[in-house]
């Protein structure tokens, strides 16, 4: 009889473990990863409660815990835990005393990545400033407007990056916008020196920093520009706070070393993954976890090819977003996982959406809230909402996206590509210049006056698809050049890289 209930129970308890390896192959890895999270809130919170709020609380609880543990590896240079914050504390003091910064300022930083891009940051957490971090490619007049739209007046800017902002110093001037050269000295009487201000400074703790509400901004972080012009994200501290939960949560531990690919400007960067550099040479190396943001199909392949059983975390997520995701299984090309037990922690749901108006197919469950067009309600309570999230789904096998642009000349105007091209060179980043150009007499719109730009992306750039005039831009020429049937085919096969 037992041996009867016994045989039951295994051959019951094999269906199950059968059923749950093909119908739910990642049930326990979803667990585990909830688990892990509800571990890290729980920890956040007890940290919370000792008075370790901000992200410059915990940099300062890192530096009394493990002062002489190394934080930063640049090149030869190391830069301990201590180092760092004593050198912070110097940009502090002259922050204050030679540049006048209060709480509450804004202070831009255009700076390629370097140990006192962070020095400076923390400097200005300590004294209650908020930082806006700059894209490096960005042109002239593209800074100016950033500075703008962050309201920033003082504008501190490394030294092999002083070209750019000599563009624009008389706009700057106008503007009442100090710039600050991080160097010894300065090339002109237009900018100020800084880091001969900041060796004669004590690097002693501060005693008054600046008490903060963690519902405030943060940072700035400003969109690449790929699509117009960049655009100023805020970050409050509570997002910068559950930011760092990202390398713990991806299996990173304090005997890591962090490798850190992007630049600093960058939230991956800045606020995921501040932490120093490794090298990595082939398999010769120790690397155990490549993080970041969605990695294509054929580069995860071919990196774990190439140098090892490395862990590969990605994750999705906007700078401006609420919600990010995270691909915890070792499944090559999702960029997240929508478990049970990922909406248990944080409910949300994917949305089938029109690509025509941007906005979600309607159900019996959806309808438009009517105070506003960037949010939905009543997906299935009254509580539920929508934001768009753009980009989650993209073209396997292509790195990014190849613009083009639809155009419409003047009458008796032609093209003239290579002043097209030279315009761009002076305005837009490289990314963000049209690879393609569509030349039409008329844009094409809807019955309400909107672009069909649908259409225009479904048709592509192929020359048996249009009647209207392609062209494409060749970089060796500095022009734009009909694209015929021959260089599309060469486009298309990769002979002829983008």
């Amino acid at each position: 009889m037992i041996s009867a209930v016994l045989s039951s129970v295994l051959a019951g308890l094999l269906a199950l473990l059968l059923y749950q390896r093909t119908a739910r192959p990642f049930f326990w890895m979803d667990l585990c990863y909830y688990l892990r999270l509800r571990r890290y809130g729980k920890a956040l919170k007890a940290r919370m409660q000792r008075g370790i709020i901000t992200y410059l609380d915990c940099f300062l609880h890192q530096a009394r815990k493990s002062p002489d543990r190394a934080f930063i590896m640049f090149g030869e240079q190391t830069l301990t835990y201590r180092d760092v914050d004593r050198r912070s504390n110097r940009f502090a003091n002259a922050f204050r005393a030679e540049v006048r910064l209060k709480q509450g300022h804004v202070v831009a930083l255009l700076m390629f990545n370097e140990p006192d891009f962070i020095c400076a940051w923390l400097a200005l957490c300590k004294v209650g400033c908020e930082a806006a971090f700059l894209n490096t490619n960005m042109k002239a007049r593209a800074l100016l407007r950033c500075l703008h739209s962050c309201g920033a007046r003082t504008l501190l800017v490394g030294s092999d990056l002083v070209c750019l902002v000599e563009e624009v110093l008389p706009d700057l001037k106008r503007d009442n916008i100090a710039v600050w050269v991080v160097d010894h000295t300065s090339p002109s009487k237009d900018f100020n020196s800084l880091l001969d201000k900041v060796e004669r400074m004590s690097g002693e703790t501060l005693s008054d920093l600046p008490k903060v509400d963690i519902m405030s901004n943060f940072v700035f972080i400003f969109t690449s520009g790929t699509t117009g012009l960049s655009k100023a994200a805020r970050v409050g501290h509570l997002k910068a706070i559950m930011s760092m939960a990202f390398f713990h949560m991806c299996g990173a531990t304090s005997d890591d070393i962090i490798y850190i690919t992007l630049p600093l400007y960058h939230m991956s960067a800045s606020l995921l993954g501040i932490g120093g550099c490794i090298y990595l040479e082939e398999k010769a190396h120790s690397v155990r976890l490549a993080a970041g943001s969605g990695l294509r199909s054929d580069v995860w392949k071919e990196f774990v090819k190439r140098f090892g059983k490395i862990k590969i975390r990605e994750g999705y997520g906007l700078t401006e977003a609420s919600i990010g995701f995270l691909n915890y299984t070792d499944e090559v090309g999702p960029i997240g996982r929508a478990s049970y037990f990922n909406k248990l922690s944080m409910p949300f749901e994917l949305l089938r959406y029109d690509p025509q108006t941007y906005e979600p197919v309607r159900t019996g469950l959806w309808k438009m809230h009517t105070s506003t067009k960037r949010r939905g309600r009543d997906l299935g309570s009254s509580s539920d909402c929508y934001e768009p999230v753009p980009g989650l789904c993209w073209k396997q096998g292509y790195e990014g996206r190849a613009g083009m642009a639809a155009v419409v000349l003047k009458r008796d105007h032609k093209l003239n590509g290579t002043k097209l091209y030279n315009h761009l060179v002076k305005t837009l980043p490289a990314y963000a210049w049209p690879w393609f150009l569509r030349v039409q007499t008329s844009l094409d719109v809807t019955e309400t006056f909107k672009q069909q730009k649908v259409k225009l992306v479904h048709e592509g750039f192929n020359p048996d698809v249009t009647q209207d005039p392609l062209y494409f831009l060749d970089v060796s020429q500095k022009d734009y050049i009909l694209l015929t049937a021959f260089l599309y085919e060469d486009i298309v096969s990769g002979k002829i890289k983008l």
